[in-house]
């Protein structure tokens, strides 16, 4: 997972088009000309990949279990879909079948039980365990269920209702296996795969059984025929008398000891933990090797092997799953696999190009996210912001700044400036970047396009980072998070300037977290709802009590309109109104990090912490509230040059015209004026604003 001690929220970095293509513009046209309601839904488009954990068959299906819940596959693992409702996190860390039963173990919330292949779930008795929150092995003695958790280990023979104690074994035992009579369980959990316990007294008393095991045997997984036991460690071992002696069978030891490991017929696979060599290995029934299938997979982290009915194995790595079909010989990764579990954590939107960063590295769409390709994976990176200038694509780090010259297609392996980069803005002729330095707030400043950067940090806190940039022309705000001994909240620089000052005025001792600009608005996300300024960041003040409390992540423009990403949700907030409508709506479970959208595309996106990448049409986003009220008529729409106003709403003080985006692109002060020349628009969709003394309204215009 990320590491972030300030906020797991990250930006939207807008990008610039031409004009729109006919054929789009023809959409655009079809999809705002509507005025009735339409049934809001967000698409899960991918980037494909998760965390997955864990493993069961249920009905000739397979599920998988991990960060992003459980998927389920009735087509050998070619595909995959969400599955089930009903388990209180996302985070599944075990799964075991049990007759008509599927149990769950879900991270940091205990023990769960479906009777219907993992549709439904309830909770299993885990007060009767001492509430465990690290379920570490679920297995069964043919008729009873069988538990290991951080409190200890459990054996249940009423399906998870009740539970008794099978007696004290070290901390964080692994999986328990019975035979004859007997218990064996290995050591897990936090510490690596090591010596094996053996009960013959249904738990109440254990012993080490490593009789004939190496001194360091690192066993990791356990399994039986029947009659003996096979233990997997840097060596195999064999067992005849249910673990108390053991006889090895492998010639050569594995360097690393197996954490993961399957069993399909007579060939077991295993793989080890570890970001750096990684060993990925089989085998075979009675062979005194160990066989190396690691060529042809990424020496990066392993979360689960296994195998389905055809004989098929599968791993994850790296959020990636790889497929073999010839025992593990080669490998293939599995595309468009439907698994929804990408950690993103920025966005950037160009006509049909929309770029994602997160914790796997950088994927890219060249048709407005409907199919992604990964271009970057950089190991014990996270990818917190992203900006386009022409062909040119910087990316923000954790670990620097990543700089793509040919539009976020190749990425260097290195980053350009080694510190935790967060955010961007530009203004004024300048790029700016902003983050944490040795634990401290820091901006970035580049006059070059991203290839040179000075310091401009003076007067941002220590022991705080910046989380979020906004430049408004000739000013650049940053929002910052900080620890115990640094000031949160908004700091502001002239963009030419060589400081800065802490402008929290009505909003003091809060995190700034996102920022946009909406007709002449600033507006903040903090970690307790937003607020808006109308004195450029002079003073503050709470917009939409239905916020109050809750972490804002990120914030963006559509129309006139602002929407903000939260820990609760999605929300929008209209112009007119003092208070935010919630359109999470069929999001799936996941906090939405980051949100954008961009001129020439269709769609809002939202970037969620374990969903990957969701989209929404523009046309189904706030259209209720956005649609112009019946006393502001315009016409002709779609217009070509001059667009014309009612006589209701004569006596006009301003009127302003925003993109697609929330971009202002034209400006008219004339008083009392009726019509605006928008002969020099592009081609697409617009929202003309009219601004008087006693009111506001709002209209959007078709721009063919």
């Amino acid at each position: 997972m990320p590491n972030n001690e300030f906020h797991d929220r990250r930006i939207t970095e807008q990008g610039t088009s031409s004009k729109a293509s006919p054929m789009r513009t023809i959409r655009t046209i079809l999809l705002f000309l509507c005025v009735s309601p339409v049934a809001a839904q967000w698409e899960h488009t991918g980037p494909y990949g998760a965390w997955n954990s864990c493993h069961a068959t249920v009905s000739g299906a397979d599920l998988v279990g991990g960060s992003a819940g459980l998927f389920k596959s009735t087509d050998g693992g070619q595909t995959w879909a969400p599955w089930g409702e009903g388990l209180p996190s996302e985070d599944v860390i075990k799964l075991h079948r049990l007759g008509a039963v599927l149990y769950a173990g879900v991270d940091q919330e205990g023990l769960y039980r479906s009777f219907d292949d993992g549709l439904t779930w309830s909770a299993c008795n885990n007060a009767a365990m001492g509430n465990p929150y690290d379920i570490t092995g679920i297995n069964d003695d043919g008729t009873d269920l069988l538990v290991s958790c951080n409190t200890g280990r459990f054996r249940s023979t009423d399906q998870g209702l009740t539970f008794t104690s099978l007696g004290s074994t070290p901390n964080y035992p692994g999986e328990m296996i019975a035979l004859g009579g007997g218990l064996l369980v290995t050591r897990g959990g936090f510490n690596f795969p090591g010596d094996l316990y053996r009960s013959t007294d249904d738990g109440a008393t254990w012993q080490v059984a490593n009789n004939g095991l190496d001194a360091t045997p690192g066993i990791g997984a356990l399994y039986t025929n029947g009659t003996d036991l096979i233990a997997f460690g840097r060596h195999v071992y064999r067992s005849t008398d249910q673990g108390l002696t053991w006889t090895q069978i492998t010639t050569t030891p594995l360097a690393y000891p197996p954490k993961y490991g399957c069993r399909i017929g007579d060939r077991f696979y295993f793989s080890s933990d570890g970001n750096l060599n990684v060993l990925v290995s089989r085998w075979d029934l009675g062979a005194s090797q160990y066989t190396d299938l690691a060529p042809g997979l990424p020496d990066t982290w392993t979360t689960t092997i296994f195998g389905n009915a055809a004989g098929d194995v599968f791993i994850n790595k790296a959020r990636s799953l790889y497929r073999s079909t010839d025992n593990g010989t080669t490998w293939i990764e599995q595309s468009a696999t439907g698994m929804i579990g990408a950690e993103v954590y920025s966005l950037l939107v160009e006509e049909d190009l929309v770029i994602c960063g997160g914790y796997e590295g950088i994927h890219r769409s060249t048709d407005a996210g409907a199919t992604w390709q990964r271009v970057a994976s950089p190991e014990y990176t996270s990818v917190s912001g992203l900006h386009k200038n022409g062909n040119t694509v910087l990316a923000a780090t954790s670990n620097g700044l990543l700089r793509s010259n040919d539009g976020g297609v190749s990425w260097p392996d290195a980053p350009l400036v080694d510190i935790s980069l967060a955010a961007f803005a530009s203004g004024g002729g300048s790029l700016f970047v902003g983050g944490s330095n040795a634990g401290n707030a820091t901006v970035r400043r580049s006059t070059d396009g991203g290839v040179t950067w000075s310091n401009f940090s003076t007067g941002l806190p220590s022991q705080a980072g910046v989380l979020d940039l906004l430049a408004t022309g000739t000013l650049i705000f940053a929002g910052v998070g900080a620890g115990p001994d640094g000031d949160p909240g908004v700091y502001r620089s002239a963009i030419g300037s060589a400081g800065w000052e802490l402008v929290n005025t009505g909003m003091v001792g809060l995190a700034g977290t996102a920022f946009a600009m909406n007709q002449g608005f600033i507006y903040v996300g903090t970690d307790n709802g937003v607020y808006r300024s109308n004195d450029q960041g002079t003073s503050w003040s709470a917009i939409g009590p239905s916020l109050s409390g809750v972490l804002v992540h990120d914030l963006a423009v559509v129309a006139t309109n602002v929407v903000a990403a939260t820990e609760n949700g999605v929300f929008i907030l209209a112009p007119n109104t003092t208070d935010w409508t919630d359109i999470t709506d069929d999001l799936l479970p996941a906090d939405p990090l980051a949100l954008a959208t961009g001129i020439g595309n269709e769609y809002l996106y939202a970037a969620t912490l374990g969903r990957s990448v969701a989209r929404r049409a523009l046309s189904t986003v706030g259209q209720q509230e956005i649609i112009a009220p019946s006393s502001l008529a315009i016409h002709p729409n779609p217009v070509d040059d001059r667009l014309w106003i009612d006589s209701a709403v004569s006596g006009t003080v301003q009127l302003v015209v925003h993109d697609m985006t929330g971009r202002e692109v034209m400006h008219q002060d004339d008083h009392n004026a009726r019509s605006i020349d928008v002969s020099d628009l592009t081609s697409g969709c617009y929202t003309l604003t009219v601004l008087r003394t006693d009111g506001t309204w709002s209209a959007r215009f078709i721009k063919p």
